[in-house]
């Protein structure tokens, strides 16, 4: 906990505790696994890596066939996410957030739809917390909201 400065009244600072987040360095040694995803864009692999402690740690993303910038806005999605996890937003938010957006390249694959990159991504997360925690606490518990516009 850092301390902040604050003019309440003109002249006089009083001083104010704040939250600071602190990132987790990353460790030595991780464990991950790579879905593959197949988009109307190409094939999307999505690789999660989490640490000892069975907490996901970061993402990657390849998509194959696709343009540049598909690509590069798949690794800024993907980087955003492990910045995001090592500053310790909870998995459960990210997946909220991403789960039902939608793009033009929708696909199904395995019964599930797939609406885009980040959906994907979104279950590749989901898995990947189920897989490591099979029974959460219930106020972690991880719904699925239908698309997102």
């Amino acid at each position: 906990m850092s301390q902040v400065a604050v003019e309440a009244i003109p002249g006089e600072a009083v001083v104010t505790p704040c939250f600071v987040p602190q990132r987790r360095s990353r460790p030595k040694n991780v464990k991950g696994w790579t879905p593959k995803y197949r988009m109307g864009c190409g094939s999307l692999y999505i690789t999660v890596n989490w640490d000892e402690n069975g907490e996901i740690y970061e993402v990657f993303i390849s998509l194959g066939k696709a343009g540049h910038c598909t690509l590069a806005q798949g690794q800024a999605i993907a980087r955003s996410v492990s910045i995001a996890l090592q500053y310790g937003i909870p998995v459960s938010v990210i997946i909220k957030q991403f789960s039902g957006i939608q793009c033009p390249s929708q696909a199904w694959q395995d019964g599930q739809h797939i609406y885009s990159c980040a959906d994907a991504i979104a279950k590749a997360l989901r898995a990947t917390h189920e897989m490591l925690h099979p029974s959460p606490p219930e106020d972690e518990q991880i719904t699925n909201p239908g698309p997102q516009s």
